[in-house]
């Protein structure tokens, strides 16, 4: 049986045959499987038979005007970026207008089209989960959502059913892993925005000098690459939510702007020469302490207090272990949909096994664990052994700097530990397994690169070549 990954197949509608090697050339880096037409024609032939994440579009092709198929994809989670030598603003706008996510003009800048490229499948998985989630048999939505008649959880919907009917500014707070956005999602769709965009970023996974752009928009030539005007995430969100996931994780400097477009109602695009008026619901979430973040001067006052107006603290999974069994049959029912399985149960003893563990991973690692059972259980009863859990839900990394950098999971309040310590601790961990490739670290953490390359600053650290290649220097 195969696994089933999510694809990231763009298609490329151009006639120049120099100008396709070009954007190949330029999407070397970035996980996309290109796929090239010279015309519409070919384009609809294509899309006929395969489905695809993305769409590079040049408007004049040899049998017509790209905007067609830009008319008869859009509106749906397809996500078109146009890519074309006609940049005046009227032709800009009219393709936005047309349902384009952005606009490349040529000759391009390769950083330019390659965030462009990137966000667009972004937005399009985004829309796919989404749909995915609505049309399974009794899709949730509000906060049905949320699964679990522990008192943790009882506690949690009556916080959220109170702010949902509200515009008030919501700060989800908990660890990585406990649904954050799922509950913003439900937050969303409880108001009275639910027919407009729920926009969701992650502040900790863009590069810093992109998230101003990524936020308020920028101009047609505001800077380099910038051959076309963008609108930014508080604009794509007009009448509707903008989710700031991970908002702790936002640089000083952008947290003084996103405190004025707060209290003003209003942005400035990048190289923009007058404000745009916004209506926008923010919910933002963090799995920082920020009351800490603010004594350490890393972390705004005010910025916390505009966003803490309403703050909702996510329980870990292990403070609600009687929601686990429930939370995994319906999780099952999912993923078996997804792998062309029959939906499995759990055997009592998998029961027993799933409310034991500590789940440090929350319940993201709740579903990354179920999803390896399906794949490995071959009946429809799915066993302990298919799980792979650990036998001890203790953590024991090798040690780092520091004194105490050994530990498990606490069993008294005497075994707690500060959470930047054990930040720390797993930080320096991923890194030595790594081989200190950022990236990687970044990748089976879910933290951004910018994150981590703060946290090697702000404690010191630097790389075993680089420590030997100083010593050897003095």
């Amino acid at each position: 049986m195969t696994t089933s990954l999510p694809s990231n197949d763009l298609l490329l509608v151009e006639d120049d045959p120099a100008m396709v090697a070009l954007v190949e050339f330029a999407l070397q880096t970035v996980d996309v499987k290109v796929f090239s037409v010279p015309s519409l024609k070919e384009a609809r032939a294509l899309l006929a038979h395969k489905t695809v994440q993305g769409i590079l579009l040049d408007l004049g092709l040899p049998d017509g005007d790209g905007r067609d198929l830009l008319d008869e994809f859009s509106g749906g989670p397809l996500s078109i970026v146009v890519l074309t030598a006609q940049g005046d603003a009227v032709t800009v706008d009219d393709c936005l207008a047309r349902g384009a996510v952005d606009f490349v003009h040529k000759p391009f800048d390769e950083v330019r089209l390659r965030a462009s490229v990137t966000s667009a499948l972004r937005q399009t998985h985004q829309a796919v989960s989404l749909q995915e989630l609505e049309i399974q048999e009794g899709a949730a939505r509000g906060l049905a959502r949320l699964i679990g008649s522990s008192t943790a959880m009882v506690d949690v919907c009556k916080l959220l059913g109170r702010a949902g009917r509200t515009a008030i500014t919501v700060l989800l707070t908990g660890e990585s892993g406990t649904g954050k956005e799922v509950a913003a999602r439900a937050l969303h769709e409880e108001s009275p925005r639910s027919s407009k965009m729920f926009v969701p970023i992650n502040c900790g996974a863009i590069p810093a000098n992109l998230i101003e752009s990524e936020l308020f928009g920028h101009e047609r030539g505001s800077f380099t690459g910038a051959h076309a005007t963008h609108r930014g995430c508080f604009e794509q969100a007009e009448g509707g939510t903008l989710f700031l996931d991970e908002v702790g994780d936002l640089p000083l400097e952008m947290q003084v702007k996103l405190l004025r477009v707060l209290q003003e109602q209003e942005v400035m695009r990048v190289g923009g020469s007058s404000p745009i008026p916004v209506d926008v619901r923010v919910i933002a979430a963090t799995n920082r302490d920020l009351q800490k973040d603010m004594q350490d001067g890393v972390f705004r006052p005010d910025l916390y207090y505009r966003l803490a107006v309403f703050p909702v603290h996510m329980p870990p999974l292990r403070d609600r272990a009687e929601d686990v069994s429930v939370l995994a049959q319906t999780m099952l029912h999912q993923l078996a949909r997804r792998h062309g399985r029959k939906t499995l149960t759990l055997a009592p003893e998998t029961k027993t096994a799933l409310r034991c563990h500590s789940w440090p991973g929350n319940v993201r690692e709740l579903k990354n664990t179920l999803e390896r059972g399906v794949l490995l259980e071959d009946g429809q009863v799915l066993y302990p052994a298919a799980l792979q859990l650990s036998n001890t839900s203790g953590l024991q990394p090798h040690q780092a700097d520091g004194a105490n950098d050994v530990f498990q999971i606490p069993q008294t309040r005497d075994d707690l530990l500060p959470l930047d310590t054990v930040e720390r601790i797993w930080l320096r961990r991923a890194l030595d397994l790594c081989d200190w490739n950022i990236r990687e670290v970044s990748r089976r953490l879910g933290i951004g690169r910018a994150t981590i390359a703060r946290r090697i600053d702000l404690y010191g650290w630097e790389a075993p070549g680089v420590a030997e290649s100083s010593a050897a220097d003095n």
